[in-house]
């Protein structure tokens, strides 16, 4: 059964109201974090993460994926304002790409090419959505700051990719 992208407005509703309008921004409360074990249950992975929270003086975030996520590529720098990428993928072919800390020089934080698509959580931080020109989906939070955050997705939903975002965990020192 398909589901039209847009309903006809019902006699309480204006045209207007029956518009799609953007996802709320889900704002967890801040502060929270969780130990790196929430983060996978690859002990490559969760040593991944270990190593960077441990000598970084920054939040460090990790996906908390839903089965049938595989850890792909992982790159870390741990001096004080280092950096962390590290890349999934699941069956489907869809990708993850995740950047934390100073992974960028640019001033433009290192974004792909496309549009700013509203707001979006990054876990607990509020970022910056970007509808990529490839059909891919970004949010960065502080830009070209010394130390900034990317998600990206490829080959996913951007509901999904929302969703994904937003569930991202701050592991605990």
């Amino acid at each position: 059964m398909d589901t039209p992208l847009i309903d006809e407005p019902t006699a309480e509703q204006t045209p207007e109201e029956s518009f799609p309008t953007e996802p709320p921004l889900i704002t967890p409360p801040p502060g929270g974090s969780v130990p790196v074990t929430s983060c996978s249950e690859n002990t490559a992975e969760q040593d991944f993460y270990a190593a960077v929270v441990a000598k970084v003086d920054w939040a460090v975030y990790c996906p908390g994926l839903p089965t049938g996520w595989n850890l792909v590529t992982g790159h870390r720098d741990v001096s004080r304002t280092g950096f962390l990428e590290i890349s999934y993928k699941n069956r489907s072919g869809s990708r993850l790409e995740l950047s934390e800390g100073a992974f960028c020089d640019q001033a433009g934080g290192c974004l792909p090419d496309g549009e700013d698509a509203g707001t979006a959580s990054f876990g607990d931080l509020a970022g910056t959505l970007v509808a990529g020109a490839d059909g891919s989906w970004a949010i960065v939070v502080d830009p070209g700051a010394e130390v900034s955050y990317m998600l990206v997705g490829r080959s996913i939903d951007e509901s999904t990719f929302r969703e994904l975002a937003a569930n991202l965990l701050r592991i605990e020192p």
